[in-house]
């Protein structure tokens, strides 16, 4: 197994988890996966699933905002 892993979501470059003492460190490489840095997950699988979870919550969030915009209910 390696210490190291690229974690891809929708071809983009979530971040690199590195092996630590606890299990796999999170380093976010986009902002949008700030939220996830430093975190520490069990695996390598555990980490790539909360990371296309977390841009998945970041879209679905986005769009919302996007019809409200639209509606005029805010500014863009």
């Amino acid at each position: 197994m390696f210490d190291n892993y690229l974690i891809e979501v929708s071809g983009r470059p979530a971040g690199i988890i590195a092996r630590d003492t606890n299990g796999y460190r999170f380093h976010a490489s986009e902002s949008a996966f700030n939220d996830l840095d430093g975190r520490i997950f069990a695996d390598p699988q555990t980490a790539e699933r909360a990371a296309r979870k977390h841009l998945a919550k970041r879209r679905s969030a986005g769009s919302g905002r996007r019809a409200i915009e639209e509606a005029g209910l805010i500014s863009a």
